[in-house]
Protein backbone atom coordinates (compact mmCIF):
# COMPACT_ATOMS: atom_id res chain seq x y z
CA UNK A 1 0.00 0.00 0.00
CA UNK A 2 0.96 3.21 -0.95
CA UNK A 3 0.24 7.28 -0.16
CA UNK A 4 -0.96 7.49 -3.25
CA UNK A 5 -3.20 4.31 -3.12
CA UNK A 6 -5.32 6.47 -1.05
CA UNK A 7 -8.04 8.58 -1.58
CA UNK A 8 -9.33 11.24 1.49
CA UNK A 9 -12.54 13.26 1.58
CA UNK A 10 -13.07 16.72 3.46
CA UNK A 11 -14.75 20.27 3.77
CA UNK A 12 -12.83 23.09 3.49
CA UNK A 13 -14.04 26.49 1.57
CA UNK A 14 -16.37 25.65 -1.05
CA UNK A 15 -18.33 22.31 -0.97
CA UNK A 16 -17.15 18.56 0.22
CA UNK A 17 -14.45 16.94 -1.97
CA UNK A 18 -12.16 13.87 -2.46
CA UNK A 19 -8.13 14.32 -3.40
CA UNK A 20 -5.33 12.06 -3.16
CA UNK A 21 -4.01 12.08 0.04
CA UNK A 22 -0.21 12.34 -0.80
CA UNK A 23 -0.71 15.56 -3.07
CA UNK A 24 -2.80 16.72 -0.25
CA UNK A 25 -0.14 16.29 2.92
CA UNK A 26 2.28 17.89 0.39
CA UNK A 27 0.30 20.83 -0.20
CA UNK A 28 -0.65 21.49 3.81
CA UNK A 29 2.57 20.75 4.76
CA UNK A 30 4.29 23.69 2.29
CA UNK A 31 1.78 25.88 4.43
CA UNK A 32 2.65 27.82 7.80
CA UNK A 33 0.07 28.54 10.55
CA UNK A 34 -0.07 31.98 11.66
CA UNK A 35 3.22 31.47 14.40
CA UNK A 36 5.00 29.84 12.08
CA UNK A 37 4.22 25.85 12.46
CA UNK A 38 3.66 23.80 9.83
CA UNK A 39 0.05 23.31 9.07
CA UNK A 40 0.54 19.35 8.16
CA UNK A 41 -0.92 16.31 9.44
CA UNK A 42 -0.41 16.01 13.29
CA UNK A 43 -2.25 12.81 14.47
CA UNK A 44 -4.92 10.62 12.89
CA UNK A 45 -7.54 9.32 15.38
CA UNK A 46 -10.19 6.60 14.44
CA UNK A 47 -13.89 5.81 15.58
CA UNK A 48 -13.27 3.15 18.17
CA UNK A 49 -16.60 0.97 16.86
CA UNK A 50 -16.14 1.38 13.64
CA UNK A 51 -16.93 -2.25 11.72
CA UNK A 52 -15.89 -2.70 7.86
CA UNK A 53 -19.70 -2.98 7.49
CA UNK A 54 -19.37 0.87 8.62
CA UNK A 55 -16.40 1.23 6.35
CA UNK A 56 -18.37 0.68 3.27
CA UNK A 57 -21.39 2.71 4.51
CA UNK A 58 -18.97 5.64 5.68
CA UNK A 59 -17.98 5.45 1.85
CA UNK A 60 -21.75 5.25 0.34
CA UNK A 61 -23.02 7.85 2.40
CA UNK A 62 -20.47 10.89 2.34
CA UNK A 63 -20.45 10.59 -1.34
CA UNK A 64 -23.81 11.79 -1.08
CA UNK A 65 -22.77 15.16 0.30
CA UNK A 66 -19.74 15.65 -2.16
CA UNK A 67 -20.19 18.81 -4.05
CA UNK A 68 -23.59 19.61 -2.64
CA UNK A 69 -23.58 20.96 0.77
CA UNK A 70 -22.35 24.60 1.56
CA UNK A 71 -19.30 25.46 3.41
CA UNK A 72 -20.60 27.09 7.17
CA UNK A 73 -19.82 26.83 11.24
CA UNK A 74 -22.74 28.36 12.01
CA UNK A 75 -24.99 25.84 9.99
CA UNK A 76 -22.97 22.84 10.56
CA UNK A 77 -26.12 20.81 11.49
CA UNK A 78 -27.51 20.59 8.87
CA UNK A 79 -25.22 17.94 6.89
CA UNK A 80 -28.05 15.65 5.96
CA UNK A 81 -31.20 17.44 6.97
CA UNK A 82 -31.96 20.43 4.79
CA UNK A 83 -32.28 24.14 5.95
CA UNK A 84 -34.35 26.21 3.50
CA UNK A 85 -33.54 24.08 0.83
CA UNK A 86 -29.84 23.54 1.05
CA UNK A 87 -27.17 21.42 3.39
CA UNK A 88 -24.78 22.94 5.07
CA UNK A 89 -21.54 21.70 6.75
CA UNK A 90 -17.89 22.00 7.69
CA UNK A 91 -14.66 19.72 8.10
CA UNK A 92 -15.73 18.18 10.93
CA UNK A 93 -19.70 18.32 11.25
CA UNK A 94 -19.62 16.75 7.46
CA UNK A 95 -17.21 13.25 9.06
CA UNK A 96 -19.17 13.41 12.50
CA UNK A 97 -22.94 13.59 10.70
CA UNK A 98 -21.58 10.80 8.80
CA UNK A 99 -20.64 8.43 11.20
CA UNK A 100 -24.29 9.76 12.69
CA UNK A 101 -26.21 8.59 9.72
CA UNK A 102 -24.37 4.88 9.88
CA UNK A 103 -25.13 4.25 12.78
CA UNK A 104 -22.67 5.28 15.30
CA UNK A 105 -23.28 7.74 18.67
CA UNK A 106 -21.10 10.37 17.62
CA UNK A 107 -21.94 14.15 18.29
CA UNK A 108 -21.06 16.85 15.90
CA UNK A 109 -17.48 17.55 17.38
CA UNK A 110 -15.26 19.85 16.26
CA UNK A 111 -11.37 19.06 15.46
CA UNK A 112 -9.91 19.11 18.55
CA UNK A 113 -13.13 16.72 19.91
CA UNK A 114 -12.22 14.32 17.89
CA UNK A 115 -8.94 13.98 18.83
CA UNK A 116 -9.70 14.00 22.50
CA UNK A 117 -13.04 12.36 22.66
CA UNK A 118 -12.70 8.83 24.03
CA UNK A 119 -14.88 7.18 21.48
CA UNK A 120 -11.79 7.42 19.67
CA UNK A 121 -8.08 5.74 19.38
CA UNK A 122 -5.04 6.73 18.18
CA UNK A 123 -3.90 5.05 14.52
CA UNK A 124 -0.13 3.97 14.76
CA UNK A 125 0.88 6.32 12.27
CA UNK A 126 4.72 7.19 11.56
CA UNK A 127 4.59 11.26 10.37
CA UNK A 128 7.84 12.36 8.51
CA UNK A 129 7.43 15.98 6.88
CA UNK A 130 3.86 15.61 7.24
CA UNK A 131 3.67 12.43 5.13
CA UNK A 132 2.22 8.62 6.17
CA UNK A 133 5.22 6.70 5.82
CA UNK A 134 3.34 3.10 7.00
CA UNK A 135 -0.09 4.01 5.13
CA UNK A 136 -1.05 0.59 5.25
CA UNK A 137 -2.58 0.94 8.89
CA UNK A 138 -4.98 3.59 7.32
CA UNK A 139 -8.87 2.30 7.43
CA UNK A 140 -11.79 4.13 5.22
CA UNK A 141 -13.32 6.33 8.32
CA UNK A 142 -10.30 7.46 9.74
CA UNK A 143 -10.16 10.56 10.65
CA UNK A 144 -6.40 12.86 9.53
CA UNK A 145 -6.31 16.03 11.81
CA UNK A 146 -4.24 18.78 10.40
CA UNK A 147 -2.36 21.86 12.62
CA UNK A 148 -4.49 25.00 12.44
CA UNK A 149 -3.90 28.57 13.29
CA UNK A 150 -5.21 28.30 17.19
CA UNK A 151 -2.31 27.47 19.66
CA UNK A 152 -5.09 26.90 22.50
CA UNK A 153 -6.09 23.76 21.21
CA UNK A 154 -4.14 20.35 21.36
CA UNK A 155 -1.58 19.53 18.72
CA UNK A 156 -3.11 23.45 17.19
CA UNK A 157 -5.27 21.22 15.48
CA UNK A 158 -7.58 23.02 13.14
CA UNK A 159 -8.97 21.19 10.16
CA UNK A 160 -9.30 17.31 9.79
CA UNK A 161 -10.10 14.85 6.26
CA UNK A 162 -11.17 11.61 6.57
CA UNK A 163 -10.02 8.37 4.65
CA UNK A 164 -12.47 8.01 1.66
CA UNK A 165 -11.32 5.05 -0.21
CA UNK A 166 -8.00 2.96 -0.46
CA UNK A 167 -7.03 1.92 -4.43
CA UNK A 168 -6.55 -1.92 -4.85
CA UNK A 169 -5.81 -3.41 -7.29
CA UNK A 170 -7.93 -6.86 -7.07
CA UNK A 171 -6.91 -10.32 -8.71
CA UNK A 172 -10.26 -12.24 -9.77
CA UNK A 173 -10.28 -15.98 -9.47
CA UNK A 174 -13.00 -18.53 -10.51
CA UNK A 175 -15.09 -20.00 -8.17
CA UNK A 176 -18.21 -21.97 -8.33
CA UNK A 177 -20.87 -21.36 -5.55
CA UNK A 178 -24.60 -20.74 -4.79
CA UNK A 179 -25.23 -18.49 -1.91
CA UNK A 180 -27.94 -17.25 0.19
CA UNK A 181 -27.89 -13.41 0.99
CA UNK A 182 -28.38 -12.26 5.25
CA UNK A 183 -28.74 -8.94 4.71
CA UNK A 184 -31.66 -6.90 4.55
CA UNK A 185 -30.51 -4.67 1.47
CA UNK A 186 -27.06 -6.23 0.23
CA UNK A 187 -25.57 -3.95 -2.06
CA UNK A 188 -24.75 -4.73 -5.75
CA UNK A 189 -21.57 -2.96 -7.06
CA UNK A 190 -19.99 -2.44 -10.63
CA UNK A 191 -16.43 -3.66 -9.22
CA UNK A 192 -14.48 -4.68 -5.56
CA UNK A 193 -15.05 -1.43 -3.75
CA UNK A 194 -17.16 0.37 -6.33
CA UNK A 195 -20.17 2.00 -6.94
CA UNK A 196 -23.46 0.68 -5.80
CA UNK A 197 -25.81 -0.76 -9.05
CA UNK A 198 -28.33 -2.34 -7.20
CA UNK A 199 -29.53 -4.71 -3.98
CA UNK A 200 -30.31 -8.06 -3.37
CA UNK A 201 -33.23 -8.90 -0.56
CA UNK A 202 -32.59 -10.66 2.22
CA UNK A 203 -32.61 -14.61 1.47
CA UNK A 204 -31.81 -13.95 -2.39
CA UNK A 205 -30.01 -17.04 -3.32
CA UNK A 206 -26.80 -16.05 -5.87
CA UNK A 207 -24.66 -18.08 -8.02
CA UNK A 208 -21.32 -16.63 -8.06
CA UNK A 209 -18.33 -16.86 -10.69
CA UNK A 210 -15.49 -15.52 -9.10
CA UNK A 211 -14.34 -14.00 -6.39
CA UNK A 212 -11.59 -11.41 -5.56
CA UNK A 213 -10.48 -10.40 -1.76
CA UNK A 214 -13.66 -10.07 -0.05
CA UNK A 215 -15.72 -10.04 -2.61
CA UNK A 216 -17.81 -12.30 -4.88
CA UNK A 217 -18.93 -12.04 -8.01
CA UNK A 218 -22.72 -12.36 -9.50
CA UNK A 219 -24.69 -12.27 -12.76
CA UNK A 220 -25.80 -9.08 -11.18
CA UNK A 221 -22.58 -7.31 -10.42
CA UNK A 222 -20.03 -7.44 -7.27
CA UNK A 223 -21.34 -8.60 -3.08
CA UNK A 224 -19.68 -8.57 -0.02
CA UNK A 225 -18.79 -12.15 1.43
CA UNK A 226 -19.74 -10.65 4.72
CA UNK A 227 -23.19 -10.80 4.45
CA UNK A 228 -23.62 -14.32 2.73
CA UNK A 229 -23.70 -17.97 3.53
CA UNK A 230 -23.03 -21.32 1.48
CA UNK A 231 -20.44 -23.69 0.36
CA UNK A 232 -17.59 -22.38 -2.24
CA UNK A 233 -16.43 -24.49 -4.58
CA UNK A 234 -13.02 -23.55 -6.03
CA UNK A 235 -11.32 -24.92 -8.84
CA UNK A 236 -7.98 -26.77 -6.81
CA UNK A 237 -7.42 -30.67 -7.52
CA UNK A 238 -6.95 -31.24 -3.37
CA UNK A 239 -8.85 -28.63 -1.53
CA UNK A 240 -11.99 -28.14 -3.53
CA UNK A 241 -14.96 -27.03 -0.71
CA UNK A 242 -14.61 -24.15 1.88
CA UNK A 243 -17.93 -22.74 3.73
CA UNK A 244 -18.73 -19.27 3.95
CA UNK A 245 -21.40 -17.48 6.84
CA UNK A 246 -21.21 -13.81 7.45
CA UNK A 247 -17.77 -13.16 6.53
CA UNK A 248 -15.74 -16.37 7.99
CA UNK A 249 -15.18 -19.39 7.53
CA UNK A 250 -14.67 -22.27 10.46
CA UNK A 251 -11.02 -24.07 10.56
CA UNK A 252 -9.54 -27.07 12.59
CA UNK A 253 -12.81 -27.92 13.83
CA UNK A 254 -15.86 -30.28 13.26
CA UNK A 255 -18.79 -28.12 12.23
CA UNK A 256 -22.71 -29.13 12.13
CA UNK A 257 -24.22 -27.46 8.85
CA UNK A 258 -27.78 -28.27 8.02
CA UNK A 259 -27.25 -31.59 9.90
CA UNK A 260 -24.16 -33.17 8.97
CA UNK A 261 -21.13 -32.96 10.41
CA UNK A 262 -18.24 -31.61 8.05
CA UNK A 263 -14.55 -31.60 9.14
CA UNK A 264 -12.15 -28.66 8.17
CA UNK A 265 -8.76 -28.38 8.12
CA UNK A 266 -6.34 -25.42 10.05
CA UNK A 267 -7.08 -23.25 6.69
CA UNK A 268 -10.51 -23.75 6.34
CA UNK A 269 -10.63 -26.41 3.33
CA UNK A 270 -12.65 -29.68 3.72
CA UNK A 271 -10.80 -32.78 4.65
CA UNK A 272 -11.11 -34.96 2.13
CA UNK A 273 -10.33 -38.07 3.94
CA UNK A 274 -13.16 -39.37 6.84
CA UNK A 275 -15.09 -36.75 6.00
CA UNK A 276 -18.81 -36.08 5.32
CA UNK A 277 -18.75 -34.76 1.51
CA UNK A 278 -21.22 -31.86 0.59
CA UNK A 279 -23.35 -34.38 -0.74
CA UNK A 280 -23.59 -35.94 2.63
CA UNK A 281 -22.23 -39.58 1.63
CA UNK A 282 -18.94 -40.75 3.72
CA UNK A 283 -15.95 -40.38 1.43
CA UNK A 284 -12.83 -43.39 2.76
Amino acid sequence: MRESDIVICGHGSGTPSTKNIEAYLTSRYKQFADNGLRKGLVAVRRLKQMTDNGREKFYDFYKTILGRNIYSQNLRQFVYTPYGGRYYSDCSSSICATYQQIGYSVSLLNTAGIYTSNLFEDVPVKIEEGHVKNPEVLRVGDCLLFRGNDPSRPLQIGHVEAVYKMITTYKEYPVEATLTTTAEQLNIRNAPDGDIIGTYPYGSIVEVSAKSGKWFKTRKGWISRNYCVGWVKEPNPYKVYWYIENGSYPIFCARDIGGDEYHFDRDGWLIERERISTTGSVIY
